[in-house]
């Protein structure tokens, strides 16, 4: 039975860009190709001129209703060019990499819009190689919460209204797209998860985390926040990444993960004595690993910690460690780092988080 919207047959077009995705594409051409409801979606692959074997896979999958490949500018180039190309009443975006939650959820959503129903944003389910979570649904009155494009779903008739997504935006477009469609429609926001998500896109990375926090904050002062830009994005993004490595090590911790044997029978110094530095020193005690000292930059920083001896970078030190670990959070980390290594050069100068790539 298609999708009905009062007496209206509906459909949804699903747009899937790809670019060398062959890799992951065909779990998500599956996840879409198995739905119960099927002959109501239009299903539309953008394509960047892949050079692998991305077409031809995706050529095997006959529900599939269009595939155009030629460079574009980027993933929002590609989705503008799909929402073109489509010819459903409601439209959905799926990353090549991403994957429907279940065979029904396309008769899901369906079910979710009427004639007052203009969007649809449920929630995610996140999957990277160590963890996965439930993103949940989007709360507009929290201002740290963001709606998901794998979740969300709305009428074709919005692009044409409020414009397609701003390319400016080269990580925020699909953020400021659908805060602004919920900020202008009646919709729905749900908990039911719509899509598994593999995070490790430009997003996700740690490296970018401060351009994401950048834009977000653009988003915001385009949504009416006049404060929303005097926001420290560098100490924001530090905190950001700070918060997702000790997470991931704690999570090697009690998963018993943690492999630190490039460490071993090594002398070991801890630069910093604050709380992140008591941390570490107690991981790597817990391993069977030898901490020698911690080092702080003067003499006024000094502290006792587990009597252990500490010093300060002027000292000469009777010895000299062959890993000094910097737990330094804030975003002077990499030039204090410099410093250490000026002072202390037969030491090699480690980040606290990559102490697992020795």
């Amino acid at each position: 039975m298609a999708g009905l919207h009062g007496d209206k047959l509906m459909k949804l077009s699903i747009i899937t860009a790809t670019y060398n995705s062959e890799s992951t594409l065909e779990r998500c051409l599956d996840s879409v190709a198995c739905q119960s409801r099927l002959s109501d979606i239009e299903h539309i692959i953008i394509d960047g001129k892949s050079t692998d074997g991305t077409l031809q896979l995706a050529a095997q999958y006959p529900h599939i209703d269009k595939i155009c490949s030629a460079k574009d500018r980027g993933i929002y180039d590609a989705f503008n060019k799909g929402v073109a190309q489509a010819t459903g009443e409601l439209i959905y975006f799926l990353n090549s990499d991403d994957v429907l939650i279940n065979e029904n959820i396309v008769d899901f959503i369906f079910s979710q819009f009427n004639e007052s129903v203009m969007y649809l944003s449920g929630a995610v389910h996140c999957i990277d190689e160590d963890q996965s979570f439930v993103a949940r649904e989007y709360n507009p009155e929290e201002p740290k919460s963001k709606p998901r494009h794998q979740g969300f779903v709305c009428r074709r008739e919005i692009f044409d209204e409020i414009g397609h997504f701003n390319e400016c935006l080269s990580i925020a477009a699909d953020t400021y797209f659908m805060k602004k469609v919920v900020r202008k429609y009646p919709g729905i926001c749900c908990d039911k998860v719509i899509a598994h998500f593999h995070l490790g896109g430009i997003s996700s990375q740690p490296e970018n985390f401060q351009a994401v926090i950048a834009q977000d904050n653009i988003v915001e002062y385009l949504l009416g926040d006049s404060k929303a830009l005097a926001t420290n994005t560098s100490e924001a993004s530090f905190h950001s990444q700070n918060n997702l490595y000790l997470k991931a090590l704690l999570d090697a911790v009690v998963s018993k993960k943690l492999d630190v044997s490039g460490l071993k029978n090594k002398t070991i110094a801890i630069f910093g004595v604050r709380e992140l530095s008591v941390i570490l020193y107690k991981i790597l005690s817990h391993h069977d690993l030898s901490v020698h000292c911690f080092l702080v930059s003067n003499d006024a920083e000094q502290a006792d910690n587990f009597n252990l001896p500490c010093y300060s970078l002027e000292s000469n030190l009777a010895t000299v460690p062959d890993y000094v670990i910097n737990c330094v959070e804030g975003p002077h980390r990499s030039k204090l780092s410099e410093t250490i290594s000026k002072k202390l050069p037969n030491s090699k100068v480690v980040d606290w988080f990559r102490v697992t790539q020795i």
